[in-house]
């Protein structure tokens, strides 16, 4: 068993994939290093192993040696977020803010990407996990997938990578909020992946051997279609679902239309079309949530949706938790 401060360490493997009519995908596959069927997580070492795979990926794009990038996982997860046994250990707070500012940097890595990036939800994803897939341009989901969410304030924290400036602007304010704060609250309640769906958090959902031959996969919230795909036999090595790749083919070439609220939800200074009543109305209708729990002793509520509201004017940079600038008065 590992000891009290030893980071359960996740690699990246790489993998390239020749597809017809979109050039070089490069699958980068999040794995344990000791090769167990445990969660994936990231602390210092899997932040700095995905950091360096990312770093690589950039200067192949930027050298026209990329179309695309895909994150999946492996086994029942995805990415669990944040490796939280290594993070309790933390006692320093230079190291702990050095360890939110590397999460921070790795998602802006991600966001920034010079080709279109997908993120594979192959099993759950959860918190900083979820928000490495929302910084990708798309996602899409293995229909047995039942955990997806934000759990963060239920444990005491906020959603610090990225969640509270990226999902407004991809699902609305309400619906934001609904999964910061209200499913957390709600027992820590989840979303399987057809809820995700439906919810606007992924794209498509891919069917399962199991469902049967020729069910096709369900197209998003946002007028997608699937075009009958299945779960067959994954490319060699890469883990993911050969539709997969296909969907992604047929909405880089613009085959597939991709509606979102915002071009670029991940930019570095996104807008958004959701009007100032729209977006206050949202966080007021949360504040006795938050207050509530802040009384009960709970504040990440509070921070949280702080957060969000800053996050309406603000740039990425600017919502991050470190941020220096005071926070809107209520």
């Amino acid at each position: 068993m590992p000891g009290p401060a030893e980071e359960r360490v996740t690699v990246v493997r790489t993998t390239d994939l020749e597809v017809t009519d979109l050039g070089t995908v490069l699958v980068l596959t999040l794995e344990p290093e000791d090769g167990s069927d445990r969660p994936c997580t990231l602390g210092a070492r899997g932040l700095d192993n995905l950091a360096e795979a990312l770093a690589t990926a950039h200067e192949r794009a930027r050298g026209g040696h990329l179309a695309s990038v895909v994150l999946t996982g492996t086994g029942r997860t995805f990415l669990a977020g944040a490796d939280l046994h290594a993070i309790r250990a933390v006692t320093d707070v230079a190291e702990a803010r050095r360890l939110a500012r590397r999460g921070h940097e790795v998602v802006a890595a991600i966001a920034d990407l010079p080709v279109p990036t997908l993120a594979h939800l192959n099993g759950a994803a959860l918190g900083g996990g979820l928000e490495v897939a929302l910084a990708c341009d798309y996602r899409t989901a293995a229909r047995g997938v039942r955990a997806i969410g934000l759990p963060e304030t239920h444990l005491g924290l906020i959603p610090g990578w990225g969640g509270c400036t990226f999902l407004p602007r991809l699902v609305g304010p309400a619906t934001a909020l609904e999964i910061i704060l209200d499913n957390p609250a709600r027992n820590n309640r989840l979303l399987d992946a057809g809820a995700a769906l439906a919810h606007g958090l992924v794209d498509l959902v891919v069917t399962a051997p199991d469902d049967g031959p020729g069910v096709p996969a369900e197209g998003g919230a946002h007028g997608l279609s699937g075009g009958g795909a299945t779960e067959e036999e994954p490319p060699p090595r890469s883990g993911v679902p050969r539709p997969v790749i296909e969907w992604l083919r047929q909405a880089v070439d613009g085959q597939v239309p991709v509606a979102r609220r915002v071009e670029r939800p991940t930019g570095a200074h996104p807008g958004d079309p959701a009007s100032d009543e729209e977006w206050l109305a949202a966080v007021d209708a949360h504040h006795l949530l938050a207050q509530a729990r802040a009384v009960g002793g709970a504040p990440a509520y509070e921070r949280a949706l702080r957060t969000v509201a800053a996050s309406r004017t603000r740039s990425r940079a600017e919502s991050s938790p470190w941020r220096t600038t005071p926070w809107p008065s209520w």
